[in-house]
This record gives C-alpha cells, structure tokens and sequence, in this order.
C-alpha cells in the first residue's frame, strides 16, 4: 500500500486562522464601506423632486443575522414635509403603481455600484 506524506500542512491552517481573524477584525468596516458605496450610488440615481428622497437615504448600523453573517441595510428613511413616508414613496417609484409607471432607481444604483462595492469591501478586509 502507498504512503502520502504532505509538509506545510501546519503552515497552510495558520495561514487560513490569520486571515480568518483580519475578517473578522475588520468585517464590520468592510460592511459599513461597501453600504456607504451604495449609498453615494443611490444618491446620484434617485428621482429629484425638491431632494428629500435623495438626502433620506442612509444605512442601518451594521448586525448579524441568526447565521451570523454580517449585513446593513441601505434604505430611504423618515417623512417628507406632508408626513409621507420616504420608503412608500421610493417603492412606488421603484416599482410602480397602475397609474405610475416603474423607474427601478435603486436597483440601477446598486447595479452599478456591485463592482465598487466588492472592491471597497475587498481593500478593508484586507487591512492590518
């Protein structure tokens, strides 16, 4: 019966346990960063009509799902000056209404912000 012997296998599990413990350190900044990219792209593709929608648009703080995954939500938050609120109005405009037809702004946003975000994210995971 043949033999395999492997070296560097201690090398290789260190190698993994030290990056594994830079995500973790910076997890939470790469999460923040990416969601600010976001933001900055939403901004520039939402509807102006006097600019509450736009400057509305903000991110919740960055928390764990029941898996532990790390997340933050990027949404239009608060009321315009009639009381109505920022979320209804950018869904409707989002999607659409049987008198209003849809203009997918956030998800133009997020379209083209996808590779900013993944490098944004990538360079503070990788931070010291």
């Amino acid at each position: 019966m043949a033999r395999i012997h492997f070296t560097g296998v201690d090398d290789v599990i260190r190698s993994f346990e030290i990056e594994a413990e830079r995500i973790e350190r910076n997890g939470d900044a790469a999460v923040e960063a990416g969601a600010n990219v976001l933001i900055e792209s939403a901004r520039e593709e939402a509807p102006v009509d006097t600019g509450g929608l736009r400057d509305s648009i903000k991110a919740t703080k960055v928390s764990r799902n029941e898996r532990g995954d790390r997340m933050a939500t990027v949404y239009p938050d608060g009321l315009n000056p009639r009381g109505e609120r920022y979320a209804m109005i950018a869904n409707v405009l989002e999607y659409g209404r049987s008198d209003t037809p849809p203009n997918p702004w956030m998800d133009r946003g997020g379209e083209k912000a996808d590779d900013k975000i993944t490098q944004t994210m990538r360079t503070e995971l990788e931070r010291d």
